[in-house]
C-alpha cells in the first residue's frame, strides 16, 4: 500500500512539472477557465535623406564678360523622413570663384532665397528644416549666382558645388 501511494504521489508530481506552463481549469468549470498571453507586432520605417540638383541651362552658360545678378542656375529637391528636420550645407571646390587655369571670377550664391554669401571650400549652412516632422518632406530650393563683370582671358570658368542633406 505503502509502495502504491508513493507511485501515485510521483506520477501525479510528475504530472504537474510537466503541465508547468499550462494552466488547469477545474473540472466542470469553463466559466472561471482563462488564459491570456501578448503578441507584440511592430515594423520600421527607415531612415532617409535624399537630395538632387537639377541645374538649369544657364548653370554651363553664365555670360562671364558681362557678369550676371541673381541668375537662377539650378533648383534642388530636399526630401527625408528624419523627425528631427534636416540642415543642407554646400561646400564649393574652388571656394566662390569660377576658375579657368590661373583666371578667376569671384562670385556669390544665394540658396532658397536667402542673403548671397561668398562660398567656400567646407560646408556653410544654408538651410534648416525644423522638426518636429510627422512623413516624409519634399521641398524644393532655387539656385542663383550673381558676380561682376570680368575681362579675364578667353576659356572655360566653373567650380563645382557641393550639397548635402543631413538629417538631425
Amino acid at each position: 500500500m505503502k509502495l502504491s501511494l508513493f507511485v501515485t504521489t510521483l506520477a501525479l508530481l510528475a504530472l504537474s512539472q510537466a503541465n508547468a506552463t499550462q494552466k488547469m481549469c477545474p473540472p466542470g468549470d469553463t466559466a472561471i477557465c482563462q488564459d491570456q498571453d501578448k503578441l507584440v507586432i511592430s515594423g520600421r520605417i527607415i531612415p532617409f535623406c535624399d537630395i538632387k540638383v537639377n541645374a538649369d541651362a544657364a548653370a554651363t552658360n553664365l555670360n562671364i564678360s558681362s557678369g550676371e545678378t541673381a541668375k537662377k542656375v539650378a533648383s534642388v529637391t530636399e526630401s527625408t523622413n528624419s523627425p528631427n528636420g534636416y540642415t543642407v550645407h554646400v561646400a564649393s571646390a574652388n571656394s566662390g570663384k569660377l576658375v579657368n587655369g590661373t583666371s578667376q571670377v569671384p562670385y556669390q550664391l544665394s540658396y532658397n532665397s536667402g542673403a548671397f554669401f561668398s562660398p567656400l571650400a567646407t560646408n556653410t549652412l544654408v538651410k534648416t528644416k525644423a522638426g518636429p516632422l510627422t512623413s516624409t518632406v519634399t521641398e524644393v530650393s532655387d539656385v542663383k549666382v550673381s558676380f561682376a563683370a570680368s575681362s579675364g582671358s578667353a576659356g572655360l570658368y566653373s567650380d563645382t558645388l557641393t550639397f548635402t542633406l543631413t538629417g538631425l
